[in-house]
């Protein structure tokens, strides 16, 4: 937004309409004196209860989609609407009074909403439009593309996913993946080169990084990072994320974790409360302006280190970041490789390793694969275990034995198996459901839970349709409640994954004492050792080896107790929480340090 353009008041009705100079958020911008950057960023807060950056991420928003007429904000924590933003033209030439008003959904808008804080004056029959809208996250030359090819959004993902699996039935699965990955290639070169701009400019955005008040940060002077990650849904990866959030944070560091993916965000609120900033980017700015934002938020705040686990937009904005802030420290944490022929993350840390200063993995699979496969050098990585937190949350004496089962309806002398993972192609819930169809034939009664969300979920649904006598064995259920009460319950757990680093759920399930059969891929045999659990060899065939694993075990309760007691010895010597924050932050201090000293040597 230039000097020049038309400016707009934001005007924000509050939700205690008995104090409603406490609840009203006034804009201080004087037109005549002030500069277009502080229009919307000196605006003040009367309502101690919304959230500082609930203003900020609609500044940016409203600075950078076309002018909306009015927003709804509505508390999905209370599922109402809680607040009205207007945006009041001082011309009445531009037309945007006729236009639906926008909503605006926000788990986190209000911290102690309640329902008799909730607006009464919003009419559920007025149509509202979802805000932002969702058409911007398309970009350049492939605008005009189906948008399921290009979007970055967990509905697009499942219907890639599900052309990925059609193309595999006939060009097979390495083949497949080499023409998919040439696809991501070629779709990320293009989009560098052919981006649409922003339509904040480069001043408005660094007058908005000096306007919004940066928390103080004390006497600490230890660094600021800022990790960048697809998502906040359940997941390995995700879960590693708030749990080294948690540590960093309890250790005194500033943590910030932006997302780049659409995506529900589920564990949002978990983020949050570890005392880190969150920021879910596609819910708030177009694509084509998230570079912006990042270059001003890394000013802002003071970024020191620039933490990348599964990002693929970050990046593929490496080069541009760095460019713009050369003083930052890149680390990369990688969990696990992709199928060969992919552009998976190993060979996107590689792409870019001369922007990097530290790649983090969680095994030495990985540390040997980033070797001799990509040439990495071997002084740039560093093995990170990932922790766990046995005592606050996977402390079997923390939990009450047969919880879960009475809540489900489900008798002490029903056999469990369970499935705990997303519902993607990568961990491969179908094969599950196809392996409980073989262990159904030989073990009628045995019951199977599938905990977790994702793109499949909905041909998780239509195969179940399909088959009665499956469907009556099967239970899903909603990923956002806690896992360990259905760990400590069940039988066996499987996971089908085609790859791995090592499966964060594999060390919960250890913590808790259930006994594992997992795909042998990736690092598992780093964890899982004969004792502990059983690997299955992936491949033709598979299906019918998970089934016998499977029947084997729960044929035989003495093994599965021995295996049980020395699964849970196993994992209580591993790493802790605090073990893998310490050594992040000797890495961000060490990369720091290092930089401060060549800085002084150059002087």
């Amino acid at each position: 937004m230039t000097a020049d353009s038309t400016a707009f008041l934001l005007q924000v009705s509050g939700v205690d309409h008995e104090a409603l100079r406490g609840q009203t958020i006034f804009n201080l911008w004087d037109p005549a004196t002030d500069p277009p950057e502080r229009r919307l960023a000196r605006v003040e807060f009367g309502v101690g209860d919304l959230r500082v950056d609930v203003l900020e991420r609609l500044t940016w928003a409203l600075l950078c989609w076309p002018v909306t007429a009015e927003i709804e904000l509505y508390d999905e924590a209370v599922d109402k609407p809680v607040a009205a933003v207007r945006c009041l033209a001082e011309t009445s030439t531009s037309g945007i009074e006729d236009q639906e008003p926008y909503r605006w959904r926000d788990r986190w808008l209000l911290g102690r909403s309640s329902a008799g804080q909730v607006r009464p004056d919003f009419p559920d029959s007025i149509a509202h439009r979802p805000f932002p809208p969702t058409d911007g996250l398309q970009q350049g030359w492939y605008r005009a593309l189906p948008r399921s090819l290009t979007a970055l959004d967990e509905e697009s993902l499942a219907d890639r996913e599900r052309f990925k699996r059609r193309i595999q039935r006939i060009l097979g699965r390495q083949n497949t993946a080499y023409l998919i990955g040439g696809w991501k290639r070629l779709r990320s070169a293009m989009v560098g080169r052919r981006k649409p701009g922003c339509r904040l400019s480069a001043a408005v955005a660094r007058g908005l990084s000096a306007a919004y008040a940066v928390p103080a940060s004390g006497s600490s002077k230890l660094p600021g990072v800022l990790m960048m990650l697809p998502r906040l849904s359940p997941g390995g990866a995700e879960k590693n994320a708030i749990d080294l959030a948690a540590a960093l944070s309890r250790n005194g560091m500033r943590v910030h974790m932006v997302t780049t993916f659409g995506s529900t965000n589920t564990w949002s609120e978990r983020a949050r409360s570890t005392g880190a900033l969150v920021w879910h980017l596609p819910d708030f700015l177009p694509s084509e302006c998230w570079l912006r934002f990042l270059d001003a938020y890394v000013s802002r705040y003071a970024v020191d280190v620039i933490h990348i686990s599964n990002s693929h937009w970050m990046y593929d904005e490496l080069v541009a970041i760095k460019a713009l802030h050369p003083e930052l420290h890149v680390v990369t944490q990688i969990h696990a490789e992709g199928e060969k022929g992919d552009l998976d993350y190993p060979t996107l840390a590689a792409r870019e390793d001369r922007h990097v200063d530290c790649h983090t993995v969680i095994s030495h699979h990985l540390s040997s694969h980033l070797v001799s496969v990509h040439g990495v050098d071997e002084q740039k990585i560093k093995i990170v275990n990932t922790g766990i937190d046995i005592e606050r949350e996977f402390s079997p004496t923390m939990l009450d034995p047969g919880e879960w089962r009475h809540a489900q309806g489900i008798s002490a002398n029903t056999q469990i198996v369970a499935f705990v993972g997303r519902f993607s192609d990568l961990k491969r819930p179908l094969v599950f459901l196809a392996m409980a169809e073989l262990v159904l034939e030989r073990r009628p009664d045995t019951r199977f839970v599938m905990k977790g969300e994702g793109p499949l979920l909905a041909d998780i649904q239509r195969r179940l349709a399909c088959n009665r006598f499956l469907r009556r064995a099967v239970t899903i259920e909603d990923a956002r409640s806690a896992v360990a009460p259905l760990m400590l319950d069940a039988d066996l757990l499987v996971l089908t994954s085609a790859m791995e680093g090592v499966a964060y759920v594999s060390f919960e399930a250890m913590a808790l004492g259930l006994v594992q059969v997992s795909a042998d891929v990736g690092a598992q045999s780093e964890l899982i050792t004969p004792d502990t659990g059983v690997l299955v060899p992936v491949g033709q065939g598979e299906t019918g080896r998970f089934a016998e694993a499977v029947c084997s075990l729960l044929a035989d309760e003495e093994k599965r107790a021995r295996m049980s007691s020395h699964a849970m010895e196993r994992v209580r010597q591993w790493s802790t929480v605090e073990d893998m924050g310490v050594a992040y932050m000797n890495v961000y201090k060490d990369l720091i340090g290092s930089g401060e000293a060549s800085s002084e040597r150059l002087k």
